[in-house]
């Protein structure tokens, strides 16, 4: 939804706030992400940052005319919440799964580390994994091999809340649980990670795509004395992305129809 210019900057200011935690995938960014992150650590002290990225989801396959399209509609559609839904619906920017293997899992990692200019990430995670994946032995041989050969520093699963509960409940080398907090059963993971010692990195706290925020805007409108009782504790309309106007009883989310550059210096300021 940014140029890689604007990216890069976002990436410099937060590595300059702080931010030492940088996830990306094969298939983030339409396939970008990676290479660009590369760009942003060449010259950095690898050590001040730690890198997750993960196997099993790649981008759309498209040809050279669909990307230039691509690259030149993504200002307009980037702007506009209905268009940003319309695309997806057309299944023109949907992900494609790959098969886990140990093939397709060493042959990644080794791409993976040639986008990023480094030798090793902290964090391979077996991307959108399901339960029956979890259950293999050879694809927990490798895994535990890339963590032998120094090339992985850890090994991870992001999937749903009920693929993460397996991963907990079986003797994986999987130390860290990636999930989304809106599922139900997020509390259970949260606290038997706790409990287990195991890392967690959730996401999609507004839903997948920011579903959530169109859900609460929808509810909001329809109670306006819950969105008064909100109001009064601070959160006011102002975000064209969520918020209407008072009256329609639409409240600002942090986060929600924010420029890139507001929204990183508020997170910052967090």
């Amino acid at each position: 939804r940014i140029s890689a210019r604007a990216g890069l900057r976002a990436l410099a200011q937060a590595h300059d706030a702080g931010v030492t935690w940088y996830d990306v995938a094969p298939a983030y960014g339409a396939g970008q992400a990676e290479e660009l992150l590369g760009q942003f650590l060449a010259g950095r002290a690898r050590d001040s940052v730690q890198l997750c990225t993960k196997v099993g989801l790649v981008p759309p396959r498209h040809g050279p005319l669909a990307r230039a399209l691509c690259s030149l509609l993504t200002p307009i559609v980037s702007s506009s919440a209905p268009l940003r839904r319309a695309l997806r619906r057309t299944g023109a920017t949907a992900n494609r799964a790959l098969a886990l293997t140990p093939a397709t899992i060493l042959e990644s990692v080794e791409r993976s580390l040639k986008r990023l200019g480094t030798d090793h990430v902290d964090v391979l995670a077996l991307h959108n994994a399901q339960l029956p994946d979890l259950r293999r032995g050879d694809l927990h041989e490798t895994l535990s091999r890339l963590i032998a050969s120094g090339k992985i520093r850890a090994a991870a699963v992001a999937g749903s809340g009920g693929v993460a509960l397996e991963a907990l409940r079986r003797d994986l080398p999987l130390s860290i649980l990636q999930f989304p907090t809106t599922e139900a059963e997020a509390p259970a993971v949260l606290a038997e990670a706790h409990r287990a010692g195991r890392g967690c990195v959730t996401h999609s706290v507004f839903g997948i795509a920011g579903a959530a925020v169109d859900g609460l805007a929808r509810r909001l409108r329809q109670r306006p004395a819950l969105a008064a009782a909100l109001g009064a504790q601070g959160l006011q309309p102002r975000h064209p992305g969520l918020a209407v106007d008072q009256a329609q009883g639409v409240l600002d989310v942090p986060g929600a129809g924010r420029g890139l550059d507001s929204a990183l210096a508020e997170d910052l300021a967090r």
